[in-house]
């Protein structure tokens, strides 16, 4: 996720060839942070070599919950501002993760094509102010959370050869993620007390299959105590393969059944409270240009315009749909930009999505304009998932 004008690599790599001597070295690198908070940046820069990228994020995409960036090689702060804020609910793999929760490799420009017409609107100008084209590892973790391993490359496309080289190594990649699960899990556990603090920012239990409690974070003890007892809900979560409750009109408690190969409590019961933040957004193209028009009090002919730059179209395109001259064109642009306060396309890709979405970004679009960061990592104990 990044504007095409980003161009300075995260780090200076070289490329990486399945079976060569340098690839067996960045797997053995991978292997030996597991459990560790460096485990996804060492398994995006794998990824990320293999198919000659120089910018990475992983993603965490939860079942109620905004997102969460547990690496950022590739956006400002700003932009990730910018995204937390709203533009989550237009992301297509916070919807994937969402509603087919199962370990795939995703290229953004060829899933985009799946969505029904009035999704693929908003879907267009997201990929549009936000991605080039992007290729995702989606990895599912227990609580109902999906890691996502995305690699950018700025205004190269990838091509099929690229994804069939990542689907090759994917049970790779699945076995390095369940193993670091475990590892994580494993060494927060505390024996003497039976609390643990691998996510202190999670509110998380975990029964055994007996329905013994043993695994508990704090911000799990804080909630249950705030918002009492939830014992009835964890004995019926630990008689159900899955399930939620609604808590109060800010979390939501849910659960599912762990798998036998789960290590610290095989087939228990893994249980999360969560906020329930915004859904993914549903809005027509129709009522997203109503509500544009309506804020900013925009003319029909500048609506024309406005629905012309955002699906694309230059000026010369613009003047043969619209049947007016390059001049005309650019004359309305310069006014429609004035009354905007904008100066730029990209900062009414912004202005657009934040009134879509009604997100305050600090004035115009382009106070969110990305631009290349450092590593940004969890600041919990063990950014698992």
């Amino acid at each position: 996720m990044d504007t095409p004008e980003s161009k300075t690599p995260a780090t200076e790599k070289t490329a990486l060839t399945v079976g060569s001597g340098a690839y067996h070295a960045e797997l053995a690198n991978v292997l030996r942070q597991a459990g560790a908070a460096a485990f996804y940046d060492a398994m995006a820069r794998l990824v990320a070599t293999l198919v000659d990228c120089n910018k990475w994020l992983v993603m965490r995409y939860t079942a109620y919950d905004k997102p969460a960036f547990l690496v950022n090689r590739a956006m400002s702060e700003r932009a990730c501002a910018f995204y937390l804020e709203g533009l989550y609910r237009l992301d297509p793999l916070n919807k994937l993760a969402r509603t087919r929760p199962r370990t795939m490799v995703i290229n953004i420009n060829q899933f985009h094509n799946e969505p029904a017409a009035d999704d693929k609107y908003l879907n267009e100008i997201f990929r549009a102010a936000f991605i080039y084209d992007e290729l995702a590892v989606l990895l599912p973790a227990p609580g109902g959370v999906t890691v996502a391993v995305c690699c950018e490359r700025g205004r190269r496309r990838f091509e099929q050869a690229d994804l069939d080289t990542i689907n090759g190594i994917v049970p790779i990649l699945e076995a390095m993620h369940q193993i670091h699960i475990d590892r994580a899990f494993s060494a927060s556990f505390d024996a003497d007390s039976g609390a643990a603090s691998l996510r202190q920012g999670d509110a998380v239990l975990i029964v055994d299959e007996r329905g013994s409690r043993v695994f508990t974070t704090e911000k799990w003890r804080q909630l249950e105590s705030e918002l009492g007892s939830c014992s009835q809900l964890i004995e019926r979560a630990s008689g159900e393969e899955a399930g939620h409750v609604e808590l109060n009109l800010s979390y939501v408690l849910h659960w599912e059944r762990l798998g036998a190969e789960f290590a610290l409590a095989p087939k228990g019961t893994f249980l999360m409270i969560e906020r329930q933040a915004p859904a993914p957004a549903k809005i027509s193209a129709d009522e997203a240009v109503a509500t544009f028009q309506a804020m900013y009090s925009l003319t029909p002919r500048e609506v024309e315009i406005v629905q012309l730059v955002l699906n694309g179209f230059p000026n010369e395109r613009i003047a043969e749909q619209l049947g007016i001259s390059i001049g005309t064109v650019k004359n309305h642009r310069w006014r429609l930009y004035l009354k905007l306060d904008i100066t730029s396309e990209r900062e009414l890709f912004y202005l657009f999505l934040s009134a879509v979405l009604d997100v305050d970004v600090g004035g115009s679009g382009g106070s969110a304009e990305t631009g290349q960061s450092q590593s940004t990592e969890s600041t919990d104990s063990q950014p698992v998932a």
